[in-house]
C-alpha cells in the first residue's frame, strides 16, 4: 500500500508502448505474469489481493503471483506489471515510473518495503519496464476489477 499524491505524466509513445507491442508479437505460448502486493490480514492493504478471484476469472491467461514485499521481490516479467493498493486515489491508476510516485511514509511496514525495494533494485541494476496498477484502498471490488481488467487487456 502506498500513501501518495499521484503525479501523472503524459507520455508519448515510449518504452511501455514498445513493451506492449513486443508482448503482442510473442503472446501465443507465453502467459502474462503479474506481481500482486498486499497484506492479506491488513484491511488497509489487501484490496489488490481481494481482487484476485475476480481477476483470475476474467483473465485466466494471466499468471497472478502474490509476492511478499517483506522479502526480496523479483520481476514477474517484462514489462513488470505490479498491482498494489494505494491511499489517496479515487480511481484505478496505472503509472510506468517510480518517479510518478510521491512517496509519503505511511503506517504500514509494507508502504516502505515495496517502494524502497524497487528504488534499491533500480540503483543496483536496470529494472524492466514498469507498469504499476494502483488500486484505491477500499474501492468497490467489482468496480476496481473492471478497470484493472481494462488495463491488463492491453498486455494480453
Amino acid at each position: 500500500m502506498h500513501t501518495l499524491n499521484p503525479v501523472l505524466h503524459t507520455h508519448g509513445k515510449g518504452s511501455l508502448d514498445d513493451a506492449r507491442d513486443d508482448k503482442k508479437e510473442k503472446r501465443d505460448d507465453i502467459r502474462v505474469k503479474v506481481s500482486v502486493f498486499g497484506n492479506e490480514i491488513d484491511d488497509h492493504d489487501n484490496t489488490a489481493i481481494q481482487l484476485l478471484p475476480l481477476l483470475r476469472k476474467a483473465l485466466p491467461q494471466v499468471d497472478f503471483q502474490v509476492q511478499d514485499p517483506t522479502e526480496s521481490i523479483e520481476p514477474a516479467g517484462n514489462p513488470w506489471i505490479i498491482i498494489d493498493t494505494a491511499i489517496g486515489l479515487d480511481h484505478v491508476t496505472m503509472i510506468d515510473s517510480l518517479d510518478e510516485l510521491e512517496f509519503v511514509k505511511g503506517s504500514s511496514v509494507h508502504d516502505f518495503d515495496v517502494y524502497m525495494e524497487l528504488r534499491l533494485q533500480a540503483k543496483l541494476h536496470p529494472l524492466p519496464t514498469l507498469a504499476i496498477i494502483l488500486v484505491p484502498q477500499g474501492d468497490e471490488l467489482d468496480h476496481a476489477a473492471e478497470h484493472v481488467v481494462e488495463i491488463l487487456n492491453t498486455f494480453v
